[in-house]
């Protein structure tokens, strides 16, 4: 299908949600929880469409609030975001779904798995954030990263400023912004945003991430900066995890630790893969992964 990148429903509770939607519409619906600072357009590249198409997947990828197309939640937890997601099938008629959470959107699919099971067919994470509250959610993580988190903890003033800097760069100096954000990466993920229409897409998601300024994208890295509020050993269901091994954004210490805090988690670590790379190269693996376990668990109960 085209892929439909600015779309809205309301929620119940009157704000404007905005989603994008690739692949088959009349596939198994996959929702995307994108990356902290992000938003839908995460899953919109031109690849991933053809993937999902392919495979027979619906991918839906959804604003967290007050980013993108979405209207700001005041207060919001991570807890919270289950609630939007059942709020968000309703409008658009999904009964039972998978989710994928990737990099920042990491807590927000745990969350799911915790409040809403038995909505759900799958679950996974992908070069995902462990709760900041352990030292393995920190270990190898770049130096850029680690500053980011800090900031977000205990000066989020300062960090509303440089996300306010990396926006108007994105928009005025988008060679520029590019090229610094490559100095900081591992040569894997320098090859894997090579191609020219990759880097075009990547400078259009950082600026719709801050459509509506910094706030929703700052609340995001403040509330990933912590605990996440909930403990992971009452996860009742499969949690896929995907990482690589090159990663210095979010390193294989967080997804070893994930992966021994869920209950049922089944991980796989790709040695040669990086932040960015790994959804490049192994997209269609992810998803494969969501749909195999979703048939595979079809009709088990959902407590341990």
């Amino acid at each position: 299908m085209a892929i439909q990148a600015d779309r809205t429903i309301r929620l119940p509770d009157g704000r404007m949600l905005g989603y994008a939607e690739t692949g088959d519409p009349q596939g198994t619906p996959v929702l995307h929880f994108h990356g902290s600072p992000s938003c839908r357009l995460d899953a919109t590249a031109p690849e991933f469409d053809a993937i999902a198409e392919r495979l027979g997947v619906r991918v839906l990828a959804l604003d967290r609030p007050g980013v993108g197309l979405s209207d700001p939640k005041p207060n919001r937890t991570i807890l919270d975001w289950p609630a939007d997601v059942l709020g968000f099938a309703q409008a658009v008629g999904l009964s039972r779904f998978s989710a994928l959470g990737v990099s920042g959107g990491a807590p927000y699919a745990a969350a799911c798995a915790l409040r809403i099971p038995h909505r759900l067919r799958s679950v996974g994470i992908a070069c995902g954030v462990a709760p900041m509250d352990v030292p393995d959610g920190r270990q190898g993580m770049s130096r850029q990263n680690r500053t980011m988190f800090f900031l977000a903890r205990w000066f989020p003033w300062a960090l509303r400023r440089m996300l306010r800097t990396m926006a108007a760069m994105a928009a005025t100096q988008p060679t520029t912004f590019f090229n610094r954000l490559g100095e900081s990466m591992p040569e894997i993920d320098r090859q894997a945003l090579a191609f020219s229409a990759r880097r075009t897409h990547f400078i259009a998601m950082v600026r719709e991430t801050f459509r509506r300024g910094e706030e929703g994208g700052l609340t995001d890295l403040r509330l990933a900066s912590r605990g996440w509020g909930f403990p992971l050993s009452q996860v009742p269901i499969v949690v896929n995890l995907w990482f690589g091994g090159q990663d210095i954004n979010v390193p294989p210490a967080a997804g070893r630790y994930l992966a021994a805090a869920l209950p049922r988690s089944e991980a796989r670590f790709y040695p040669e893969e990086g932040h960015v790379s790994l959804l490049f190269n192994r997209y269609e693996e992810i998803l494969t992964g969501l749909l195999a376990t979703a048939q595979r668990e079809e009709g088990r109960p959902v407590w341990i």
